[in-house]
């Protein structure tokens, strides 16, 4: 839960607390973790859009495009 965080915690600036939302100017990509109750843990790992597809050769973006079109034909 994130509805009674120490304010203490408030003054480190690499936490961002997901109770409330924030405009961080010039984030580029995150990790996130969580651990829930029983040991079970998850991660994710985001990238802003911009620098994903600036990874991606000429040849390569076609391909990411047709992704989603794929996606409808498994799922119908």
């Amino acid at each position: 839960n994130t509805d009674n965080i120490d304010l203490d915690f408030e003054v480190n600036v690499y936490l961002i607390f997901n109770n409330r939302s924030k405009k961080i100017p010039g984030i580029k990509a995150v990790l996130i973790k969580s651990f829930g109750f029983g040991q079970v843990d998850s991660e994710a790992f985001v990238i802003h859009p911009d620098h994903l597809f600036a990874t991606l050769n000429d040849k390569t973006i076609p391909n990411y495009k047709a992704i989603p079109d794929l996606l409808d034909w498994y799922v119908s």
